[in-house]
């Protein structure tokens, strides 16, 4: 099935100055709708894999999410980041006491 949400937000301060930046070095080379998508789409995962790996997401929720963003993995160029980070989470909630336990055991 498929689905579709929008998303808007303002950029300030830093961030936006960094973005202004990076369209500045990128113009002409990628469309600004697929550079935001893919932007949006890696920052989305990586914040995903951090509140699973801390157990923040319900587990009936999780699995569903860990098999999204496993799909969105596969069609991206950042599949080795997710994978790093989904590590990298995975270890944190592992050796820091004070986080919840991760939802995968």
């Amino acid at each position: 099935m498929y689905h579709a949400t929008k998303a808007e937000f303002a950029l300030t301060g830093a961030t936006a100055r960094l973005y202004e930046i990076f369209l500045d070095a990128t113009r002409g080379s990628a469309a600004v709708g697929d550079v935001n998508r893919a932007l949006f789409e890696t920052g989305l995962v990586h914040h995903a894999l951090m509140l699973l790996a801390l157990g923040v997401v319900p587990e009936e929720r999780a699995k569903e999410a860990r098999a999204l963003i496993d799909e969105i993995g596969k069609t991206t160029i950042m599949k080795d980041s997710f994978d790093q980070a989904r590590e990298y989470w995975e270890r944190v909630a592992k050796v820091n006491p004070s986080a919840p336990e991760s939802s995968d055991g």
